[in-house]
């Protein structure tokens, strides 16, 4: 069941904020990552403690999953002529939680088991709008994410 669940997590959390691109972004020149904070999961939400402004620069978030739910993290770049906005309406919008919007490339996303901690590193490479998220899904397979708006550059 509790795999089920994490597949759950996996394709409803990925289709809500996208896929990753290959080719869209260049990689920053430093290989050391800057950190800029920590997210915090739990069943009621997930504590954002991070920079709202990110370098352009390879990045890294503390990820702490205080939910009894596997947990997802996602770090996204949203297109110009998009917003933040738009993608929370998206996301709670009838098809949010079916199908991948096409105004977001995912950067970075990793799984954190329950009661767990772990790390994401990711490039920041495009100056612009980018959107933190974690959730997790129930037993009963109901996805709930949360989401933090940043700008780059």
């Amino acid at each position: 069941m509790r795999s089920a669940m994490n597949l759950v997590v996996v394709l409803m959390l990925a289709v809500a904020c996208g896929q990753s691109s290959a080719g869209q972004t260049e990689t920053p020149t430093s290989s050391t990552p800057q950190s800029v904070g920590t997210a915090t999961l739990s069943e009621t939400g997930c504590s954002f403690e991070l920079a709202d402004h990110l370098p352009l620069h390879l990045i890294s978030f503390t990820l702490v999953n205080k939910a009894k739910y596997s947990g997802r993290f996602l770090f996204s770049n949203i297109h110009d002529g998009s917003t933040f906005q738009d993608l929370l309406d998206y996301w709670n919008g009838p098809t949010g939680r079916l199908q991948r919007p096409g105004f977001v490339t995912e950067i970075g996303n990793v799984d954190v088991p329950s009661n767990s901690s772990g790390e994401m590193v990711v490039p920041v490479a495009l100056a612009g709008t980018y959107a933190f998220s974690c959730g997790y899904a129930d037993e009963s397979g109901k996805v709930t994410g949360f989401f933090h708006e940043l700008k780059a550059g």
